[in-house]
């Protein structure tokens, strides 16, 4: 039933989310004269970008994911003057257009909504990172990214290889750090988005740059093929993940993210690796990524498959329904799975 209604959801959200406009537009007559049509317009793209996101819940079996969802939302929102109010009205107006368009279909989607509404009524939770002597480097790195000074950046990451940061810290330690910090000031409206991409792109200007210094000869592990499935845009999260593999004597295959699975699967066919390990960060492309393992396993059922990223922290059981092997949630555990991969080869 649950995915019955993730395809219904998908193939009915712009009706849904033009009814659930109509819906919050006529409990706030004001926010026509307010914002004007453009209102209406960003008011139809939240919805449609709610409802991707309880469809990604829905495939993974986890209310927990749209809770998580939820709460950051509220941070993001909470951060820019919008009370918790505004968007657990949101969903409450999302469940009874769903009901409205679905009928019974809708009632799986319950759970997963008030566990949405709940989240945006919980105060929110600090994560309290514990200081380390490597502080000063991300903070003089961090710096120079939001300033704009790609040299300044390159020259800290350089002093850093050359200090003892071996090449799996540099790229977890300080630039995936880096990354994660970033996000924690969009979210709280500290940074611009603007900031955020030029940040991002020093980040992978750095790490180009950085990477002829570290390699090393090392002995060959074995071919991984490394993609992000169709719709999930961010890529520096799997490019690190493929940086630190060969670094460490993986032949890698990386074909960068927004890959259609058609292509990644002519392409495993072509080069016949030994493991495939698919990205997401947006739950939203959690059941693109299930649909392609799915295809995978069904195409190569020996073929070991890996995924990676924020998209799968709630959802690790519909992960391993579809038959991945191991579910990684940072570069050390990433790092960790393709080892195992290795050392099950070897014997």
């Amino acid at each position: 039933m649950r995915e019955a209604l993730a395809t219904a959801i998908d193939l009915h959200v712009d009706r849904l989310a033009l009814g659930i406009t109509e819906a919050f537009y006529a409990r706030h007559p004001e926010w026509e004269q307010r914002f004007g049509p453009k209102g209406r317009v960003r008011c139809v793209e939240d919805a449609r970008f709610h409802l991707r996101f309880l469809r990604g819940a829905l495939r993974a079996g986890s209310p927990s994911a749209f809770e998580s969802y939820a709460r950051w939302t509220n941070g993001v929102l909470g951060a820019r003057g919008i009370g918790g109010a505004h968007l657990a009205l949101y969903f409450e107006l999302m469940q009874a257009e769903l009901d409205t368009v679905l009928g019974a279909e809708a009632k799986p989607a319950a759970p997963f909504i008030a566990a949405g509404i709940a989240a945006c009524q919980a105060p929110a939770l600090a994560e309290v990172a514990q200081p380390d002597a490597r502080d000063p480097t991300r903070e003089q790195y961090l710096e120079a990214v939001l300033s704009g000074r790609r040299a300044d950046a390159l020259a800290v990451a350089t002093r850093a290889a050359d200090t003892g940061w071996a090449p799996a810290e540099l790229y977890s330690g300080l630039f995936a750090r880096s990354q994660h910090r970033l996000g924690e000031l969009w979210q709280a409206n500290r940074i611009s988005v603007a900031q955020e991409h030029m940040a991002s792109a020093i980040t992978q200007w750095v790490a180009a740059n950085l990477y002829p210094r570290l390699v090393r000869p090392r002995q060959p592990i074995g071919k991984a093929l490394l993609f992000g499935v169709e719709g999930e845009l961010h890529q520096l999260g799997v490019q690190f993940m493929a940086d630190v593999l060969e670094l460490e004597g993986w032949s890698v295959i990386f074909l960068g993210t927004n890959t259609p699975t058609a292509a990644a699967l002519a392409t495993i066919d072509e080069h016949r690796p030994d493991v495939v390990g698919l990205a997401a960060t947006m739950l939203f492309s959690l059941p693109a990524t299930l649909d392609a393992v799915a295809e995978i396993r069904r195409r190569q059922p020996e073929l070991p498959v890996v995924v990676g990223g924020r998209a799968f922290a709630d959802a690790a059981d519909a992960c391993r329904e579809a038959g991945v092997i191991g579910v990684a949630g940072s570069l050390e555990s990433g790092r960790t799975l393709l080892a195992g991969v290795a050392a099950a080869r070897a014997v």
